[in-house]
C-alpha cells in the first residue's frame, strides 16, 4: 500500500515553484503591426540637420540678433520639438498595435539611444525599424564632413570668431 504523501505526489503534475503561465493562442496568432515608420521618428532622424541648418542660417542671415542667449533659445526649441516628437511617435506605435515602444526617456541619453531602442522594439514587425536610425547618423556624419570641410562656418556658429 502506498502512503498519501507519495499518491499527492504522483496525482499532481509537476509545476515549478507553482507559477506555470498561461499561453494565449489568439496573442501568437496575432498578426504584428504594420506601422514601423511614423512622420514624427523621421522627424527625430532629420532633426540634428535642421537644427544646424538653422544655427548656421541665423548666424549668417541674422548675425547681429545671433548670440550665446541665441544659441541656447535654439537648442531649447529643439530638445523641446525632440521630446514633443519622440512622445508622438510613441503613442503612433502604441495605437497601431505595438504591446509596448521605447520611452521617450531614452532622450536623456541621446536621440540616437532613443532611436536605438525604438528599433529595438519594432524589430518584431516586418521590418525591423532601423532605417530612421541609419538617417540619423548620416546626417550627423553630413555635418561632421561639413565641419571638416568649412571650419569657418563652425566658428560663425559657436560664436567663436
Amino acid at each position: 500500500m502506498r502512503s498519501t504523501a507519495t499518491l499527492e505526489r504522483d496525482e499532481v503534475p509537476y509545476q515549478p515553484f507553482g507559477m506555470v503561465p498561461t499561453i494565449s493562442r489568439a496573442a501568437a496568432a496575432s498578426p504584428p503591426p504594420e506601422t514601423v515608420y511614423t512622420g514624427s521618428v523621421w522627424g527625430i532622424a532629420v532633426l540634428p540637420v535642421v537644427v544646424v541648418a538653422a544655427a548656421y542660417a541665423v548666424a549668417v542671415g541674422a548675425s547681429e540678433f545671433y548670440s550665446a542667449f541665441a544659441q541656447g533659445g535654439l537648442a531649447f526649441i529643439f530638445v523641446l520639438v525632440t521630446v514633443v516628437l519622440a512622445a508622438r511617435d510613441r503613442r503612433e506605435l502604441l495605437d497601431s498595435g505595438y504591446r509596448n515602444a521605447a520611452s521617450p526617456a531614452w532622450l536623456l541619453l541621446t536621440p540616437l539611444a532613443y532611436l536605438l531602442a525604438r528599433s529595438a522594439h519594432t524589430a518584431k514587425a516586418f521590418s525591423p525599424g532601423v532605417l530612421p536610425l541609419i538617417v540619423w547618423v548620416l546626417g550627423i556624419a553630413a555635418i561632421a564632413a561639413a565641419a571638416f570641410t568649412n571650419p569657418e562656418a563652425v566658428r560663425q556658429i559657436l560664436l567663436l570668431g
